[in-house]
């Protein structure tokens, strides 16, 4: 399988919260002197995590409601390498602080697994031993509110504020290089002037989509190679730009009365784990939004090496005949390629975006 290179952003110097736009550019990752979001979770968290949170066992999670001064938050993925070497890097940490009179109640470690299930985070957290509460993030909306600040393992540190809020007032993209490097961090943070973090100007990469260095010709040649297999001749395709600035491709193919419109998106996705290439993939769907083909672009799995064509026989299974409207779940025991598991779970999650996508192409008048 080719590899294509990819544009992907660069610095900028941006204002304002996570929430804020720099011009068109899109939101910016989360950083210092930017307040949490309002990160809710409907995972329920047992009662010896919650009691160590300073929360209600049995209620859903929020994090701007623990009690500490400092939360730990580490984003991390449970088939990620580098944050299983960071577990115990992690729990000798816990367990200094835990035993540390003047600390431990003012701080609290949390984990949020991205892109990861329930079944999965338990697993994770017993097969290592993890003292600390872990959280899935199934879905990846705690790590789209956060902006995508990184790839995992990545660490926010985040105090509460007097009117309860949480600013985050250092991060750390990848693992820690020993305890000692954790602990000195977190000694840190606590010592720092609240008032002089808030609202500074800071250099910050803004949250936006990688862009595919790969020409308009290979595209379409390899949508039309896929259309003219499925529907016998592709006869017309055009890229079209929506109102929200994302583009599909129109395909108009057939014979006579057997024409019919098929529609051909093509999803670059930036890695959420530090070990792994991005992704980039086309999905084909028909009119009624039923997914017809999957065209593979670049994907890797264990080592980034590329997929074979057992493994692209695989995801096929799993996604053709399925409806864009559905809003795919993710399941890792039958839905991950094997050794690459975060790389499916970046295509399971672009199309949940598919729904959007549809509706979209009716608005404007490309659908009936």
């Amino acid at each position: 399988m080719k590899r294509i290179e990819c544009l992907v952003a660069v610095p900028i110097l941006a204002l304002g919260s996570v929430f804020g736009t720099v011009g068109d550019e899109g939101p910016v990752r989360i950083g210092l002197g930017d307040y949490l979001p309002e990160l809710s979770f409907s995972f329920v968290l047992g009662e010896d995590d919650a009691r160590y949170l300073g929360l209600r066992a049995g209620e859903p999670l929020n994090l701007n409601k623990i009690d500490a001064d400092l939360v730990i938050i580490e984003l991390f993925i449970t088939q990620c390498f580098k944050c299983e070497k960071q577990v115990p890097i992690y729990e000798e940490a816990f367990k200094a602080v835990s035993s540390d009179s003047e600390i431990r109640d003012r701080v609290a470690f949390i984990g949020i697994g991205i892109g990861n299930s329930i079944t999965s985070v338990r697993a994770f957290k017993e097969t290592h031993s993890v003292s600390f509460p872990l959280v899935p993030d199934d879905s990846l909306s705690a790590f789209k509110q956060l902006g995508e600040p990184g790839r995992a393992p990545y660490t926010l540190f985040a105090r509460k504020t007097e009117d309860g809020r949480r600013l985050v007032v250092s991060t750390h993209g990848g693992p820690f290089r020993s305890a000692k490097d954790l602990l000195d961090e977190i000694r840190v943070t606590l010592e720092y002037e609240l008032s002089l973090i808030r609202g500074e100007p800071r250099m910050q990469e803004v949250a936006q989509d990688i862009e595919c260095v790969i020409s308009a010709e290979e595209i379409r040649r390899l949508i039309t190679q896929t259309v003219d297999t499925l529907s016998g001749k592709t006869r017309r395709i055009d890229l079209v730009k929506l109102k929200s600035k994302d583009s599909v491709y129109v395909i108009r193919a057939g014979y006579g009365r057997q024409r019919r419109k098929l529609f051909a998106k093509l999803e670059s996705r930036r890695t959420i784990c530090g070990d792994c290439h991005d992704t980039h993939f086309v999905y084909v769907f028909d009119e009624v939004g039923k997914i017809v083909d999957f065209i593979p672009i670049s994907l890797s799995k264990i080592a980034n090496m590329d997929w074979d064509e057992d493994d692209v026989e695989f995801m096929k299974d799993r996604l053709i005949g399925h409806s864009v409207l559905g809003g795919e779940g993710f399941d890792l025991e039958v839905d991950a390629v094997t050794g690459a598991t975060i790389t499916s779970i970046l295509i399971f999650d672009s199309l949940r975006n598919g729904k959007r996508l549809y509706q979209e192409l009716v608005a404007e008048g490309h659908l009936p």
